[in-house]
């Protein structure tokens, strides 16, 4: 798993280099000594953590490592994950596969502290996943880069 883990957080943090910090930590419920900062990653899937049936990866990036994450969606525990350290950052991570369309709240929680981001996931079969799909496609096609979509 932990090596599994590092692939994952290495993707997220060589993905926020090269977005130019497109992937915004952190919320502000806890201070620079005692941090949970909480974001996901698509890993290049196509589509993950965008439309339903889908799989990306929740993470929370954490200063404890003794407490375990609790990550919710909509206020509803989903899963609850030990953190790991990896290259002296210690990071909790929940595969999350949508089932439905609709806006979601994601917050991981440790002890007393907590953050949370928006997500809106739509439909697989929606003309608007199909497009991106066609989009993505031209993206690994013409030799681009094929990022997912990082949030957070």
């Amino acid at each position: 798993m932990s090596r599994s883990l590092a692939r994952r957080c290495a993707s997220v943090l060589v993905a926020t280099a090269l977005l130019g910090g497109g992937l915004a930590l952190g919320g502000g419920t806890a201070s620079a000594s005692t941090a949970l900062k909480v974001g996901m990653s698509t890993l290049g899937v196509p589509l993950a953590c965008v439309a339903t049936g889908s799989s990306c990866e929740l993470w929370a990036e954490v200063t404890d490592t003794a407490t375990p994450v609790t990550f919710r969606l909509n206020g509803t525990v989903v899963g609850t994950a030990m953190p790991v350290e990896i290259n002296n950052l210690n990071f909790a991570d929940l595969a999350w596969t949508p089932q439905a369309a609709g806006h979601y709240v994601v917050t991981a929680q440790q002890g007393t502290l907590s953050d949370s981001f928006a997500l809106d996931i739509i439909d697989d079969n929606s003309v608007q996943a199909t497009f991106l799909r066609f989009q993505y496609a031209l993206e690994t096609f013409d030799g681009g880069s094929a990022r997912g979509h990082e949030i957070r």
